[in-house]
């Protein structure tokens, strides 16, 4: 139990030492909060979205009306053996395609999904889910010519008057359920418990904030570091997060989420409204924890105190972005077997590219002044190819092959973008290659020719192509399905019935297709 205390106790430290690197905003210490974010921000992978055209499809998305779709079907290999020995199924999978669209109207509040399946071009099998605020629809063009929707308003009472409800055979304790639990729903979209949650969570940021002002930056002497091939002077900055701070922070913490009255409420709240929905929260793992942490708080906060040092770091930023970073702490046994200190340590240093500081860059975790774990980035831009790599490599990771890259033709579009992982062991692999069509601001299209997934062990091995295409658009083209219109819940029985017997010429239909195929 102790062992346990104390790595909670260390995994705290870690989170807490993260949160005061991240959570913080000009003046030095500003500057260096700010710097921070860029690069826990996703400025190192800005390259590639911009070259791909993310970046701005991705704020125009965010605005309201997109699409995102695919088309995709199987390479199948010709050896019968990965086929079951079925070469007619593979013949229809190797000409068979599979099609799924979103597309989202955030304006008129409305959304369509199509999904899809086409055999040698001709659509085999395809459906469509629309709503908005009004109605539900659903269509499948190629079993029956009919679009069957239900209205929400008076939902509960039009199904009790509903042929529908007469054919199933509903009870009145059956419909009482059924409306019960229409009525949890509607609650649960009214309610604000969302509002709650995010209120509760954010509670803590008094704390943090007093974290945050505890954190030390000093402005050092500037160096220079080579950037985009020129020495550039760097300002320079200390920062410290002393232990004691550390320490009172998950001591505030363990207080906040796990002992407060803001808690407890918090946590009944979420049992009151599993049971209010019919369900059960099962809290009483929590509620040991929090008995746990009541009795065993001090112990913990002074574990933290005594096994690590401050969190200390030396960061050189050029033009709002991190150049260096040399951070460092010291870790003592917490078995107590023993007063030696562990120094661990994590330092960055990048050297700059095309679009940020981040284009080429070493990141490596240290014990000891050895590096343990080393990330490396390499990007390239230029008018005509960008490329970029990635390669992780470590002391304790002898014969382990880890990376992953990406390279682009920029007047084409053509690319290649491959990823491996091999302990010698076991081996995985993707490779892909293909077209990408940019429309700035209006869309983006990937054709990939050729992705193949690849794994292999001592025991087992597997391959499966794919090729397709798949885009996203900044528009949407949201309408109801085209088709006669059959609403649930006011169409007769003998329109039911009616129903029944085209669906059951269409699986006869099916069943002799399905016939032929095996």
């Amino acid at each position: 139990m102790k062992n346990y205390k104390k790595i909670v106790a260390l995994a705290m430290v870690v989170v807490m030492a993260m949160t005061g690197f991240v959570a913080c905003g000009k003046n030095p210490k500003e500057t260096v909060m700010d710097a921070l974010e860029t690069l826990v921000s996703g400025a190192s992978m800005k390259g590639l979205a911009d070259e791909l055209g993310i970046t701005e499809i991705m704020e125009k998305v965010g605005e309201g009306s997109f699409t995102i779709g695919m088309e995709a079907g199987l390479d199948i290999p010709d050896d019968e053996s990965q086929v079951g020995g079925n070469m007619a199924v593979a013949g229809i999978l190797a000409s068979s395609t599979i099609k799924a669209e979103i597309a989202c109207d955030a304006e008129a509040k409305k959304a369509l999904l199509a999904l899809g399946a086409n055999v040698s071009g001709s659509d085999l099998l395809s459906g469509q889910i629309y709503i908005d605020e009004k109605q539900l629809a659903v269509a499948a063009p190629e079993l029956l010519d009919k679009v069957f929707f239900v209205e929400f308003d008076d939902i509960i009472k039009n199904f009790k008057k509903s042929a529908l409800y007469d054919m199933m055979g509903v009870t009145d304790e059956d419909f009482s359920m059924i409306e019960e639990s229409f009525k949890n729903f509607e609650k649960l979209a009214e309610d604000k418990d969302t509002e709650k949650m995010v209120e509760f969570f954010l509670g803590f940021n008094e704390e943090i904030e007093e974290f945050k002002d505890k954190i030390e930056v000093e402005k050092i002497d500037a160096e220079e570091f080579e950037i985009n091939g020129k020495d550039r002077k760097c300002d320079g900055y200390e920062l410290v997060i002393t232990k004691k701070s550390i320490a009172n922070l998950v001591e505030a913490a363990i207080d906040y989420y796990f002992l407060s009255d803001e808690a407890k409420e918090f946590y009944e709240s979420i049992e009151a409204k599993a049971e209010e929905m019919g369900g059960v929260a099962d809290m009483e793992d929590l509620y040991d924890a929090m008995d746990e942490m009541k009795e065993n708080k001090k112990e913990i906060v002074d574990t933290i105190k005594s096994v690590v040092s401050d969190v200390e770091a030396e960061i050189y930023i050029y033009e709002g972005e991190i150049v260096s970073l040399d951070a460092k702490i010291e870790i003592t046994d917490p078995s107590g077997e023993s007063d030696e200190k562990v120094k661990i340590g994590l330092n960055l240093e990048c050297t700059g590219g095309e679009y940020s500081v981040y284009d080429n860059y070493e990141l490596s975790v240290k014990a000891m002044g050895m590096k343990v774990l080393t990330l490396e980035k390499e990007s390239e831009a230029d008018k005509d190819e960008y490329s970029v790599e990635w390669t992780v490599s470590s002391a304790a990771l002898e014969g382990v092959t880890i990376g992953a890259s990406f390279v682009m033709d920029k007047k084409d579009g053509d690319f290649e973008a491959s990823a491996i992982f091999d302990d010698g062991e076991m081996k995985f692999s993707f490779a892909a290659e293909g077209t990408v069509e940019i429309e700035k601001k209006k869309s983006v299209k990937v054709e990939i020719d050729a992705l193949t997934v690849s794994y292999n062990d001592y025991w087992d091995a597997f391959s499966i192509g794919l090729s397709g295409e798949y885009y996203v658009k900044c528009d949407a083209d949201v309408s109801m399905p085209k088709g006669d219109k059959f609403n649930v819940l006011t169409e007769k029985e003998s329109d039911w019935e009616a129903l029944a017997e085209d669906l059951e010429d269409v699986m006869n239909s099916l069943s002799g297709l399905m016939g032929d195929i095996y």
